[in-house]
């Protein structure tokens, strides 16, 4: 029993090393556009309804060059420019990764014909947007369409639910729940408790910063731990202490998990 709290001690210990504490710490709500054009240099910026968003604000006394023709746009249609112009060639990505605005224009300048083209206005759909946007010079208009990847959701959940399998069989093994039996009915629990919490959670990456991701991971797994507390004690022996077992497991795989979250988040949309 002595040696057992042992390793568990060190394996909280370093759960608890793994997870980052800094200032400014998580993902931030990004816009990131694939765009679609024939020309070999252009110009793009988006607009926004509002003269300062966080650290981003507009400037247009200290304009020069094209950012004055883009200021001039933006005026026209009462909107601001408050980020960088930046410079695309053919088929580019446009990206603002930090502090990105909730409502904005796309506003395009493509110097071989010194023509302008700016968008309808658009909304953030998500979290994490992810765009394609078609570039039609002969009509002048601008083509926006959503394209989340979705298939980032389903690696999420096999990594999250592998490494919970592996930890909470772990630690069923030092518990000495070490029969075939325990090991299948923990494997077919945790599948069916892993589904719900990873559909509910996918639900918050999809809409939600990280720190209320982190919030409702919080209050899924105690309900998981509820779910599996009740199951482990009808069906695992009582002497093991399954109850314990239950606590000890779900704390392990939730501080690895909020780690694994925000790499995840980092690894899916930077």
């Amino acid at each position: 029993m002595k040696n057992k709290g042992i390793v568990l001690f060190c394996i909280l210990f370093l759960m608890f090393s793994f997870l980052p504490v800094h200032a400014d710490m998580g993902p931030k709500s990004n816009i990131i556009i694939d765009v679609e054009c024939d020309e070999e240099n252009y110009y793009m910026a988006l607009l926004v309804p509002y003269e300062q968003y966080g650290p981003h604000r507009s400037n247009p006394q200290n304009c020069e060059g094209i950012s004055c023709r883009f200021y001039e746009q933006a005026h026209f249609h009462n909107f601001y420019l408050i980020n960088e112009i930046k410079t695309l060639s053919y088929n580019d990505t446009y990206s603002w990764t930090y502090m990105s605005p909730d409502v904005f224009k796309i506003c395009i300048y493509l110097p071989d014909s010194d023509q302008f083209i700016v968008s309808e206005t658009y909304e953030k759909y998500a979290f994490q947007n992810t765009y394609r946007l078609i570039v039609d010079e002969e009509n002048n208009s601008l083509q926006l369409i959503e394209d989340y990847d979705y298939s980032s959701l389903i690696v999420t959940f096999l990594v999250c639910c592998s490494m919970t399998l592996v930890i909470e069989l772990f630690i069923a093994f030092l518990f000495k729940y070490r029969s075939k039996k325990d090991f299948m009915f923990i494997v077919k629990t945790n599948c069916f408790t892993q589904i719900l919490l990873h559909i509910y959670i996918q639900f918050m990456v999809y809409q939600y910063d990280f720190f209320s991701v982190l919030f409702y991971y919080l209050f899924a797994e105690s309900v998981v731990l509820i779910i599996e507390s009740f199951l482990y004690w009808k069906n695992l022996k009582k002497k093991s202490h399954p109850l314990v077992y239950a606590f000890v497991a779900n704390l392990c795989s939730f501080l690895l998990g909020s780690y694994l979250l925000k790499t995840i988040l980092y690894l899916i949309h930077y």
